[in-house]
């Protein structure tokens, strides 16, 4: 077996701490009500910094929740 595969609680342990930091919750909360939204958008509804939004999206969209375009 490849140690590197995760067993389906590991990646449901992985998703759940990926969606319930506070911070990508909240992102994921804002983009619920709505189809797309820009960086500056998401800085405004959030209250997140720049640096700090662009952290958490990039974890999101690794994670496969969001996409970047």
């Amino acid at each position: 077996m490849n140690k590197t595969a995760l067993s389906p609680v590991q990646k449901l342990a992985s998703a759940d701490r990926l969606v319930h930091d506070p911070s990508r919750l909240a992102i994921l909360t804002v983009l619920l009500g709505c189809a797309e939204a820009d960086f500056l958008y998401l800085v405004s509804a959030t209250g997140l910094g720049k640096g700090n939004l662009s952290s958490h999206l990039s974890k999101l969209e690794e994670g496969g929740l969001v996409a970047i375009n």
